[in-house]
């Protein structure tokens, strides 16, 4: 249907920061309708101004208890943004893909945080326990030492490695070398 808009056209703001007209408009058959408004997803909204005639579906909600009308386009289905080739569906899709894969990477960090300050603190109680009377340079031989080893064998997942892993290695080297200790971020 075809309206008329009124001579005053305010520009306005919602609570939530998004702009809208409020007008009043004449239907063909002559009907006022005041307090009109107008969203930026109606493809008129920038022919919105004082006499201009304007060809919309005049839609009427209840809003906090009272009658609102605004203006929308014919088409009171989907939205200008998703046209039925799809794209929103694809669209959806590939968000979930990206979430997912964001998901999988925040999980893989939070392991990888979790073995590193866990070999740190339990390579420091090690030492601590069982080197009394080291000088520093010894200290930290040893800790590098613990670290490495607990860093190569680490599996939280694996039952028989959390409980019963590999032999504890001797106060003097570990057997295995797998982690460069330069290559430990602390």
């Amino acid at each position: 249907m075809k309206y008329t808009i009124g001579n005053t056209v305010d520009v306005k703001t919602s609570k939530a920061g998004k702009e809208y007209k409020r007008f009043n408009i004449k239907s063909e058959s002559d009907v006022i309708t005041k307090d009109v408004v107008a969203f930026p997803f109606f493809t008129g909204y920038n022919a919105i101004v004082a006499g201009a005639v304007i060809e919309a579906v005049l839609q009427d909600k209840e809003f906090n208890g009272q009658k609102s009308y605004s203006l929308v386009d014919g088409n009171l289905g989907a939205k200008p943004w998703a046209n039925k080739s799809g794209e929103k569906t694809q669209a959806i899709a590939q968000a979930q893909e990206k979430k997912s894969e964001m998901i999988t990477k925040a999980q893989d960090s939070k392991e990888e945080s979790i073995k590193i300050s866990s070999t740190a603190r339990d390579a420091t109680l090690i030492v601590t326990s069982q080197y009394k009377d080291l000088s520093e340079q010894d200290i930290k031989v040893k800790w590098i030492m613990w670290r490495k080893w607990l860093l190569n064998n680490w599996e939280p997942n694996n039952p028989a490695t959390t409980s019963h892993g590999d032999p504890v290695p001797t106060f003097e080297q570990p057997e295995k070398d797998i982690i460069n200790a330069d290559d430990i971020p602390f």
